[in-house]
Parts: C-alpha cells; structure tokens; sequence
C-alpha cells in the first residue's frame, strides 16, 4: 500500500495514534466527543499545502524549463493559475502520530509542555462524512513519484487540446480538472523531511464549503482559524478513548487522578491511563 492512498482499514492502522492537546482541549473533547479539524493553511507550520504545490511547480519545471513555443507556453501559464488557486482551498485536517510520549510533540501542541496525548478506537477514525485517515508523506523521493505522474500526464493533455485549440477560441477553463483532485489528495499529506519524527497520519477533508453547517471558528493569538467538528461514533454518549499518556508535569499523580475519574464520566470502558516517562522541566 502506497503512503497517502485512500485504501486504509481499521486493522492496518498502527495500534494507537496518539493527538497531543492541553489539558483544556482535550476536556472539551470528551464533553463534546468532537475533534476540532482546522483549515489546513493555518497550523504551525507555515508551509502547509505550500510544500506539496511548490513540489508540483519542480515538476513543472522539470518537464517545462523554458516554453519554446505558443502551446507550452499556455500549457505552463495556466498550471500555475490552476496551482496559485489551491492555496486558498477549505481542506481541514486533525492530526495523530504514531509516537505516544515523544518530547517535541510536548513542546510543540502543549502548553508548557503540560497536556496529554490519547488515542481513540481505530474504528472511530473511519466513516466520518468527507474525511479520511492517511499517513503522512516525508520521503522526498516517494512525494515526487506521487505528484510527477500527476504533473507529467496532465502537461501531455494540455499540449494535445492547445495544440487543437489555439485561434478557435475555445475556453480552457472548460478543461476537467482531475489532476487537481488528484493532487488535492496527496497534497496535505506532504511534508518536509524535518518533521519525519512527528510520523504523523492525518483526518484528511475533501473541499468543504464555507456554507457548510460545520464550518465555524476558533481563535488563536494571530488570527482566527477556520475548523469544522468532527462527531465521533460513541456509545451511550462516551467517547471510544484507549489510551492517555499524561505529560510531563509538576504534579504527576494528581494529573493521571484526575484524567482518569474524567474518563470514567466520558470514555467508554476499556481505556487506560500512564504518566510520562519524561521528566518534567520548567520550560
């Protein structure tokens, strides 16, 4: 199975994967049994969705470098109207990783380092409307043999209608637009090498309307970030909750008490409850 690819089961999922949250969030979720899926431009790393176009432009330019004529020329000019468009794109996404317990998720998604991270019921990760769950893309040479044939089979469209095409006036914005479905797939799961550690899988949304009765806002210090809520499958109204490893925190026992009685009144049987095994500092 090829990293990205829509044909994921329940089985083939790693045993947890873990979201780290603040201690805040994470209540809200289990009040709630909602997760938070946020547009996909606003996470921390500014160059969401920016690095999988920028790698679709390569192979552009790996195929085009220089138009030598009219036909290349337009099939060039209007890949790049078509890729500028995708950034402003509603594609939400909530994040998991495949680490529980790792020391830069801490310091990155919780306060002070101070939150949990808890897994779910893989099952409960799966029939969510316009969502799937993929994993994350870090090899550079896997994201390239992902997007290049996207790229190169579209180039060979274009050139063959504006080839036909040029001085009869027909509209290219008529032209299908599977290529950027298809691009629209893969394109949130690519990310920089740098981050490989995080081995993240993401809830992945199709195109979402800002009509959309999901749609609303939560605020940040910077802006507000758009995010629809996700209802996860329960039963009697608790939240399908397997494991929570409590993070690193100057009151350890007190913590893992007080997740634990808030599960009892949230989760469905079955889960448990750890502290860290990271010491905590003052950061």
């Amino acid at each position: 199975m090829k990293p990205g690819k829509a044909s994921v089961s329940a089985q083939s999922l790693p045993e947890n994967l873990f979201h780290y949250t603040s201690f805040h969030s994470f209540l809200g979720i289990l009040q709630s049994g909602t997760l938070q899926a946020s547009a996909i431009q606003y996470l921390n790393d500014s160059q969401e969705l920016s690095h999988a176009i920028d790698l679709a432009r390569n192979c552009i330019q790996y195929h085009l470098p220089t138009p030598r004529n009219e036909v290349e020329r337009r099939v060039r000019e209007h890949l790049e109207v078509n890729l500028n468009a995708q950034r402003d794109l509603h594609i939400f996404q909530f994040s998991f990783s495949e680490a529980g317990d790792l020391l830069s998720q801490w310091r990155s998604y919780c306060p002070h380092s101070v939150g949990v991270c808890f897994s779910l019921d893989n099952r409960s990760l799966f029939d969510l409307p316009n969502f799937r769950i993929a994993q994350c893309i870090y090899d550079q040479s896997s994201q390239f043999a992902l997007t290049d044939p996207i790229i190169r089979s579209e180039i060979q469209h274009l050139t063959d209608f504006f080839s036909r095409a040029l001085g009869t006036g027909v509209d290219p914005r008529s032209l299908e637009t599977d290529w950027l479905d298809q691009l629209r797939a893969i394109a949130p799961l690519i990310k920089d090498s740098s981050f490989a550690e995080e081995r993240e899988w993401r809830l992945v949304s199709h195109l979402i309307s800002s009509s959309d009765p999901r749609f609303s806002f939560h605020p940040s210090p910077s802006f507000l970030v758009p995010h629809v809520n996700l209802r996860i499958p329960d039963q009697d109204g608790r939240l399908p909750v397997k494991q929570v490893i409590v993070g690193p925190n100057p009151h350890a026992q007190l913590a893992m008490k007080s997740v634990s009685l808030a599960l009892s009144r949230y989760a469905q049987r079955g889960w448990s409850v750890t502290n860290s095994k990271i010491p905590y500092r003052s950061f």
